[in-house]
């Protein structure tokens, strides 16, 4: 029962319980990603001694062989991308003020080595930094934020393309973003940098200007060896949900592999493309696909485990549809 004593009496007390709650939340979701870590690793070390018995077995150059150290191969990529959303559930955020906007996220090198003490800005389509809105330094994880209050969001006006871009001490952009992020109130973008310092161009200039370039069309090329999975998630009365954890799974007789996890939009849609390596396992020939959605506290709102999706196709589509009425078992 909860005492008289724990419940908020006043504005302040309230706003605290919030943090407090927001911080077990957050804890609660990195305590999650460090069990998926664990179970992945005891997989890993499966498939490990399943390739050294096919080696006995068959020999080296065998396909089971060779497939198994394929998946092999796409496991310590797996590990490098869960270590990294374990590295981002540990930063400590700053609450959204309301009608602010907020980007976020942390900048890696061609290694995936966050990067400290580079400067992350946004910029017009003709790289001019955007004075107005900032900068940010990266910290020892690779961190960096930018917030627009509702002032600054006003005046730039939520219609204009924003690019991200990363200088470094000398002034040198190290990184221009391909395509833009919009302002939209009451919003935090996700945004992980990764830069190839091959690839360097000429220092930021100021901006003096705000007159809004045209946007770049989002385009969606699929590689031979990539598959798409799009959808959208919606609640019974059709309105979009934002925000929503989704991940996508192989099913295979013993385990589920995750192919992939992304965040519904502002329109409540998701997109992942994940390779063939992330399922070619053995004689499987196509993915076997699950999906689950998860609120923001980790809450298991929608899953269809129990309705696999057998031999999927290159580019596949889930609509899917939580009703809030009934529980989720």
């Amino acid at each position: 029962m909860t005492s008289r004593k724990s419940i908020p009496t006043n504005e302040k007390e309230t706003l605290n319980y919030i943090d407090d709650s927001t911080d077990k939340i957050d804890g609660q979701r990195l305590s999650g990603l460090e069990e998926e870590q664990n179970t992945q690793l005891i997989k890993d070390e499966v498939l490990q001694r399943e390739k050294k018995r096919l080696e006995a077995k068959h020999g080296n150059a065998h396909p089971e062989v060779q497939l198994a150290e394929s998946r092999l191969t796409y496991n310590t990529q797996m590990f490098t991308g869960l270590e990294n959303e374990i590295e981002k559930a540990k930063i400590k955020t700053d609450p959204l003020p309301d009608n602010n906007w907020r980007v976020n996220g942390r900048v890696f090198d061609k290694n995936k080595k966050p990067i400290k003490g580079v400067t992350v800005f946004l910029s017009d389509q003709n790289k001019r930094w955007i004075e107005l809105l900032g900068n940010s330094c990266t910290t020892e994880s690779g961190y960096y934020s930018l917030t627009a209050d509702e002032k600054k969001i006003d005046k730039i006006g939520k219609t204009q393309p924003l690019y991200l871009a990363v200088s470094d001490k000398d002034k040198k952009m190290l990184y221009f973003a391909a395509a833009p992020v919009f302002i939209a109130k009451g919003l935090i973008d996700h945004k992980d940098i990764f830069i190839n310092e091959e690839n360097c161009t000429p220092p930021p200039v100021s901006n003096n200007q705000e007159v809004p370039p045209p946007p770049i069309p989002d385009t969606h090329e699929i590689t031979p060896n990539a598959w798409r999975v799009k959808g959208k998630v919606t609640d019974e009365n059709n309105k979009a949900l934002q925000r929503l954890t989704v991940s996508l799974y192989d099913e295979d007789l013993f385990f589920a592999d995750v192919l992939g996890t992304t965040l519904t939009n502002e329109n409540g849609d998701f997109e992942m493309i994940y390779k063939t390596d992330a399922f070619k396992l053995l004689f499987e020939k196509r993915p076997e696909l699950s999906i689950k959605v998860l609120d923001r506290s980790g809450k298991k709102l929608y899953t269809s485990e129990n309705k696999v999706r057998p031999e999927a196709g290159r580019v596949e589509e889930f609509i899917i549809k939580i009703s809030f009425k009934k529980k989720i078992g």
